[in-house]
């Protein structure tokens, strides 16, 4: 990993900038991976087709253990250059070049809207509602 920010492009100094965090889904850990549940994005056809048909109305995505660091680092306190940082110190080799695996799951997960980012660090208050409501989320 490049370890001045300065050293890259200006384009990628502003996406290492930001704080990626987590939106309001279910999740827990199983066999010490993150497992996502979040409702589907059904079109109205779609609604109308699983409703005749039946089927699950959300979807259940099992992380593997890299991709559970990023979701837990998601945390609003991280912002994408330190998420790169810690899996860089970790799996070294592993993963290089660590910018371009890191943007992979992080694109993922803000396509599924798991994620959104932030350009400053959250206050405090608001991390603590979204918690709330993820609460009341798991509870229905």
């Amino acid at each position: 990993m490049v370890k001045k920010i300065t050293d890259v492009d200006p384009k990628i100094q502003k996406i290492l900038q930001a704080y990626p965090v987590r939106n309001p889904v279910a999740w827990h850990k199983e066999r010490g991976v993150a497992v996502i549940i979040f409702k589907k994005n059904l079109t109205r056809f779609e609604q109308s087709l699983q409703r005749r048909i039946g089927g699950p109305m959300s979807i259940r995505r099992t992380l593997d253990e890299k991709g559970t660091i990023i979701w837990e680092l998601c945390d609003g306190r991280h912002r994408i250059k330190d998420i790169c940082d810690v899996m860089d110190e970790k799996y070294q080799e592993d993963i290089e070049p660590v910018f371009e695996y890191v943007h992979k799951v992080l694109l993922m997960l803000l396509e599924r809207g798991l994620i959104h980012l932030e350009p400053t660090m959250p206050e405090k208050g608001v991390k603590v509602r979204k918690q709330r409501v993820l609460k009341k989320a798991v509870k229905r």
